[in-house]
């Protein structure tokens, strides 16, 4: 399969829903994990009581690297784009949907350099560099480096 499966491929992948319906609370590794990769894990409750001994947290966000060209695709929230039917689906009221693409640093990568340059500082190298709120709003540096 190399070079057959790209980002659209794998984004599918990421969103998909096969044993959805499945109870969530049947999950013999975590209760209440949900049962597909795009995880809508829940308890079914219309508000959230927090017990870490009995989490539902399910999908947080996706993603995808993309090393040869130096590219990082991130989505925040569920990738399918499906809206929470429950208030235990913590975030998910703000999930993006789809997938945005991030420059990743390289070397030899006169654009990125300038981006890093443009939102750290002239010759500073970043640690870390946060793309998006807790929300799932872009900040600056990932407005920067949005692709």
């Amino acid at each position: 399969y190399r070079g057959g499966i790209d980002v659209d491929t794998i984004s599918l992948i990421l969103s998909d829903h096969a044993n959805i319906n499945e109870d969530s609370a049947s999950n013999p590794l975590i209760q209440y994990w949900g049962h597909s990769i795009c995880n809508h894990g829940t308890r079914s409750h219309e508000e959230y009581d927090y017990d870490p001994l009995i989490p539902c947290w399910g999908t947080v966000s996706a993603e995808i690297m993309q090393p040869k060209f130096c590219s990082f695709h991130y989505c925040y929230g569920w990738p399918c784009g499906s809206s929470p039917e429950f208030r235990d689906q913590l975030y998910q009221n703000r999930s993006w949907g789809k997938f945005m693409a991030f420059a990743l640093p390289s070397p030899s990568s006169t654009e990125v350099e300038a981006k890093e340059e443009r939102w750290i500082g002239e010759g500073q190298k970043p640690d870390i560099v946060e793309i998006t709120t807790t929300d799932g709003d872009l900040t600056e540096a990932g407005k920067v480096f949005l692709l």
